[in-house]
């Protein structure tokens, strides 16, 4: 009898370890959600970056090596950016 009872505690015991494992794993599609979101963001910003700064360059407000200087840091990271997403998504 006290076999038994030790045995049903050693698989309960087990269960319990092994949950993880077969259960999906909420915690990192929250962890992807936060991900998405925050690659969204950027790209919304450097967007909206790029429009202020040919907003700015044909207003006048800079000379033509700043603007160049400063539209190729943003190209890049909207690259960047956009490599990001792409990857994340080929990884769902």
């Amino acid at each position: 009898m006290a076999s038994l009872v030790l045995l049903i505690v050693f698989a309960l015991c087990l269960l319990y370890l092994l949950e993880p494992i077969f259960k999906k794993n909420v915690h990192s599609d929250s962890i992807n959600f936060v991900v998405h979101r925050n690659l969204e963001i950027r790209k919304r910003l450097v967007l909206e970056g790029l429009k202020d700064l040919d907003l700015d360059n044909q207003a006048k407000k800079m000379d033509n090596a700043d603007y160049e200087s400063l539209k190729a840091d943003l190209m890049a990271e909207g690259a960047l950016v956009l490599k990001e997403i792409e990857s994340e998504e080929n990884d769902k």
